[in-house]
């Protein structure tokens, strides 16, 4: 061989490797689970046939489908779709308890959280779940879809860690095939399911400022459980496109689980402890609204700046407040934009409804707090429902300093 023929066959092995590592990689789209060298399964997963099982109708599993291959990027804009199936309900409790995607970037990539309410991503720290819940746990009704993050806590299943949350969903666990496409660019997400052309959540959100990315990219699983009650949760498909690869190294460990697991009983864990309160994180972002329309003080005590932002798609809403967890005689007000729209009520188990106009395109809605009742602070569920969606959420204010929730009025476009 000529030394000339070695030099171009040594350039052209160089520009090969350049251009599987210059950021070609897109995305990746599986329609059959077994022996895929890319994907790991952690758990009771695991793939008995083309579908990915990830817990059976046994009570008290748990079970996650990784990527684990590499980070994806999800900064910029990705699309992300797969479809499920919840099958053999068990007639006790209806059956439970859903399907979740989740995002993190903790450093090993197969991860797997709590069963039962948990759904296997609550105790994930550092991540961002969208998850499919088949099951009411306090949430305010089975069948919703919401996003959920603590941001470098533990995840939570609870709707103190809701971003948006709809209960407007068809039942999830009648044994159908369910189509899910999960949209992101530039601060938005959109979420369909079944209906490609119409979101069942549509937020505002940047995933950089919720969750710490590396170089623009996390890891993305997918993830269930059972508990008290079961059913059979199935993958049936999986794909991912992304905008914004920043060319990282492949996985460097392999992850702590076999690729294709078998099926094995859960023992119940031990009660779990309750998760820390969410924390404050007016001090870690930027201000949600200008400071020119952010009230920081009501009735002489200090008004903790909005941390979340709610949108609408009218201004005439109908506000719904309920005791959390438990009824222990809270009576709280409600303030928009400096105006009281709910006086001194009582909170209980039910749900009271209230009608209230938006004044602005963006608000501050402000919980009051008149007593702490028998267990302190003063925390109240909330949902406000603009007649397409309803989001839930949980206000806690107490005698010294009241908390607040931005609520931005956006009408309703066509989808891009």
């Amino acid at each position: 061989m000529k030394p000339y023929t070695l030099t171009f066959i040594l350039l052209g092995l160089i520009f090969q490797l350049h251009a599987q590592r210059s950021g070609k990689f897109r995305g990746f789209s599986f329609d059959q689970f077994q022996n895929q060298p890319e994907l790991s399964f952690v758990g009771n997963a695991y793939a008995p046939g083309p579908q990915a099982q990830l817990v059976d109708d046994i009570n008290w599993q748990k079970g996650a489908l990784w990527y684990s291959e590499r980070m994806l990027p999800v900064e910029d804009e990705f699309t992300t779709e797969f479809e499920f199936r919840i099958s053999k309900p068990c007639k006790c409790k209806g059956g439970a308890d859903g399907v979740v995607l989740v995002m993190h970037t903790n450093e090993n990539p197969v991860q797997l959280g709590e069963d039962g309410e948990g759904i296997g991503y609550a105790g994930i720290s550092n991540s961002l779940a969208i998850e499919f819940d088949a099951f009411d746990n306090n949430e305010g009704s089975d069948h919703h879809v919401s996003i959920q993050t603590r941001r470098n806590m533990p995840n939570s299943h609870k709707n103190d860690a809701s971003i948006a949350m709809n209960h407007a969903l068809p039942s999830l666990k009648s044994g159908e095939v369910h189509k899910v496409r999960i949209a992101y660019k530039r601060g938005r997400m959109k979420v369909m399911m079944d209906d490609m052309n119409t979101p069942v959540l549509d937020a505002y959100l940047k995933i950089d400022q919720i969750i710490s990315l590396k170089r623009g990219q996390a890891w993305m699983g997918l993830t269930a459980s059972t508990g008290g009650g079961k059913a059979r949760h199935e993958i049936l498909s999986w794909s991912f496109e992304g905008k914004g690869w920043k060319n990282p190294p492949r996985n460097p460990q392999p992850p702590i689980a076999s690729a294709t697991p078998r099926p094995r009983p859960v023992v119940r864990p031990e009660p779990r402890p309750e998760p820390e309160p969410v924390p404050t994180r007016a001090d870690e972002d930027e201000p949600i609204l200008p400071p020119s329309q952010t009230m920081t003080e009501l009735e002489g005590r200090p008004v903790t700046p909005p941390t979340r932002i709610i949108e609408v798609a009218s201004k005439d809403l109908t506000i719904s407040l309920w005791d959390h967890n438990k009824k222990d005689g809270d009576i709280v007000s409600m303030n928009l934009n400096g105006t009281w729209v709910i006086n001194s009520v009582k909170l209980k188990y039910r749900k009271q409804d209230f009608y209230v106009r938006l004044s602005e395109e963006d608000n501050q809605l402000i919980l009051y707090a008149h007593n702490l009742g028998k267990i302190p602070p003063n925390t109240a569920s909330i949902a406000i429902n603009d007649g397409i969606k309803r989001s839930v959420f949980v206000l806690t204010s107490n005698m010294g300093a009241s908390s607040s929730v931005a609520v931005r009025y956006r009408p309703r476009e066509e989808d891009n």
